[in-house]
């Protein structure tokens, strides 16, 4: 989504069709993995949260597990909130993907554990359920940086591939 205000971006769609036309085949052909929509994951955060959660959400054919670590949900007036999930209804022709939203509450990231947790209840609403193909966590004290994300990343690995399911 182009945000005029930061004055760039709106090539997410295109991002996410190298990452499925050229980067994954790549992958399939180098390695010996079975990228399948069941695993199949995507993880970032800040802005990479924000396009993995766009993602999970337009294609969700596609993943299967999706990880939205202190996403910039703020980007183009909450445009991911306020258009994207209202206005673009979820695939559900298959299961619907499992996500996992998280936020720190230290200096400037309140309004972000905000969103976060609006987007999470808003997911709620629409058919998934919480603790089971949804996840939130807030953490206390935790910033909008790589040290913060760091210290959590085991959570979401833990909510998206459980143990004896990889």
């Amino acid at each position: 989504i182009y945000d005029p205000s930061e004055g760039f971006g709106g090539k997410g769609d295109l991002y996410l069709n190298w990452i499925e036309s050229t980067l994954i085949p790549l992958i399939q052909k180098d390695f010996r993995v079975n990228l399948v929509r069941e695993s199949l994951g995507i993880l970032g955060s800040s802005l990479g949260g924000l396009i993995s959660c766009y993602a999970g959400w337009t294609r969700a054919k596609v993943y299967g597990k999706v990880g939205c670590m202190s996403s910039s949900f703020w980007w183009d007036d909450n445009d991911f909130q306020n258009n994207v999930i209202v206005k673009n209804p979820i695939d559900t022709s298959n299961s619907l993907p499992v996500f996992y939203m998280d936020s720190g509450t230290r200096g400037g990231d309140e309004s972000c554990a905000v969103y976060t947790t609006q987007v999470y209840d808003y997911y709620q609403t629409v058919g998934f359920t919480a603790n089971q193909n949804v996840f939130k966590y807030i953490d206390q004290g935790g910033s909008h940086n790589e040290a913060s994300w760091g210290a959590r990343f085991y959570i979401p690995m833990q909510d998206l591939y459980p143990p004896n399911t990889v």
